[in-house]
């Protein structure tokens, strides 16, 4: 009896043993075997689950299309908030050599909000770098690329926008070759272009456009100072309010004996855009959606039948509040940093709590951008669509007047016409689904980066040379801490350090 209970203890044993390998195993590798899915990399990114991101952007690679520029970036920024800096580095480093190359042929191109944010990341990411000693040296490269952002966007945009403007004009190529204006096309399928346009988002000033990055420029007065470099007023100048102004002063005014600690702390995830839709005619009194009757010729000109047509155009947009501020996910409502009394006294008493300040809210960068570039994206998005339909339309005539050409030959055989007629039927409904279907297909892209916070808040301390640790909390409403996190920072004199936290919720 002894041995067989010894000898089930034993196999227990073993399989407890094989058990614990296998899971641990799998726990060492969260990203393998994720196949990519837009819903469900887009929740992921949202919820901050950055290694199930990271699964579906590898899942990518090799791929026939390949990883798209947005998920790279997305990639890079979630090596950085799951701490490997280095890695971090190598990708941001390896985007933004596409960055300076233009983007002309790509698919998906970064916002000025994006870029100035992915070169500040970068930045980041470099200072702190494994290796001490080149870190802040990286990190200094990186940073003198803000002062290339701007300029390159400006060529950038005027490439852009002269797209836009070729979209608009650009003839419509039917399948036997024969090119059309959007002005002919629109008006055999019945448009008027001028009621449409009424229907696009408004168009908005240039000062109402995202213009520059008060996180970039506050972190180039950071490591420019802690690497000796005084040129930093023009980023100074660039900083919108008197409190990011004053801290930036404070950064480059050390007291003698002092050091200072500057501290950056991330909350929230970025929102994500979604796409409106404003359908054309629109709708009848008791809400039903209505239709363009489009005209059915056949080879004589003669109108043989009318087919309904409806149009939804598309624009990129964001879910706003009453006020027109984007809806926030996040619980915090202020961070405080309090520097802590040595571990060697008793009952640490904490002193000098600072709340930090709100450097910069990247939902609201995002929308300056989003929305300044809504009314040409509905404009575009109108063409395609007009134009795809044509196209489908013209094509679609000529198999819906053969079935109705079968029709008239056989009027006087009742079994075969009613053969025909259904034929006739069928091909009718192919063709009104399919160009129905055309404004789904040509909705209007909402790619972006997606592993970015909401919020970044700064503040910083001035203390003694030695080693510190602070107390970092994330208040919600009520006051209360939803986290809070200690970190330890060594201060040498006449010297800033940059620290980072992240409560990304």
């Amino acid at each position: 009896m002894k041995k067989k209970t010894h000898f089930i203890s034993v196999v227990m044993g073993i399989i407890y043993i094989l058990t614990f390998f296998i899971l641990s195993g799998c726990a060492s590798v969260p990203m393998a075997n994720q196949k990519f899915n837009q819903k469900r990399y887009n929740e992921s990114a949202s919820n901050a689950d950055f290694e199930k991101c990271l699964g579906m952007i590898e899942s990518k690679t090799g791929s026939k299309d390949g990883v798209p520029l947005n998920l790279d970036i997305d990639k890079g920024l979630a090596y950085h908030f799951l701490n490997d800096f280095d890695t971090s580095a190598d990708s941001l480093y390896s985007v933004d050599m596409v960055l300076q190359g233009g983007p002309k042929g790509k698919n998906y191109w970064p916002s000025l909000f994006e870029a100035y944010t992915l070169v500040a990341m970068d930045a980041l990411s470099n200072y702190n770098g494994a290796d001490k000693e080149t870190s802040l040296e990286n990190a200094m490269t990186r940073i003198r690329r803000l002062g290339e952002i701007q300029t390159m966007y400006d060529e950038y945009r005027v490439q852009i926008e002269q797209l836009q403007k070729e979209a608009l004009e650009k003839e419509v190529e039917t399948k036997d070759g024969k090119k059309v204006s959007l002005g002919v096309a629109s008006a055999f399928l019945g448009i008027d272009l001028n009621q449409i346009a009424k229907m696009a988002p408004p168009e908005k000033k240039e000062y109402e456009r995202y213009a520059d990055s008060d996180f970039a420029r506050l972190l180039s007065v950071y490591i420019r100072n802690e690497y000796g470099d005084s040129d930093n007023v023009y980023d100074m100048k660039l900083l919108k309010n008197q409190a990011l102004k004053k801290e930036a002063q404070a950064a480059i005014s050390m007291p003698k004996g002092k050091g200072r600690v500057e501290f950056f702390a991330f909350n929230g995830m970025l929102a994500q855009q979604k796409v409106n839709f404003v359908e054309f005619p629109g709708k009848d009194k008791y809400g039903r959606s209505m239709s363009l009757n489009c005209p059915i010729y056949d080879l004589s000109g003669k109108i043989v039948d009318n087919v309904p047509i409806s149009f939804k155009f598309s624009w990129p947009g964001l879910d706003c509040d009453s006020e027109g501020k984007v809806k926030s996910t996040s619980r915090v409502k202020r961070i405080m940093i309090t520097p802590l009394m040595p571990e060697s006294t008793e009952n640490a008493v904490a002193e000098g709590s600072k709340e930090m300040i709100l450097l910069e809210d990247f939902n609201e960068s995002l929308r300056k951008e989003v929305n300044y570039e809504a009314h040409d994206k509905f404009m575009k998005n109108m063409a395609e669509i007009i134009a795809a339909k044509y196209v489908a339309v013209v094509a679609s005539s000529v198999s819906l007047n053969l079935a109705y050409e079968n029709v008239q030959k056989i009027l006087n055989n009742p079994i075969e016409l009613v053969l025909a007629q259904l034929a006739y039927t069928a091909a009718r409904d192919s063709m009104i689904s399919s160009v129905n279907e055309i404004d789904e297909k040509n909705a209007v892209s909402t790619e972006q980066v997606k592993i970015l916070p909401e919020k970044v808040s700064c503040v910083g301390f001035f203390m003694d040379p030695g080693e510190h640790s602070f107390q970092i909390d994330y208040l919600g409403l009520d006051g209360f801490s939803l986290y809070s996190e200690t970190k330890t920072v060594v201060v040498e004199e006449g010297k800033p350090t940059i620290v980072e936290s992240f409560y990304l919720k």
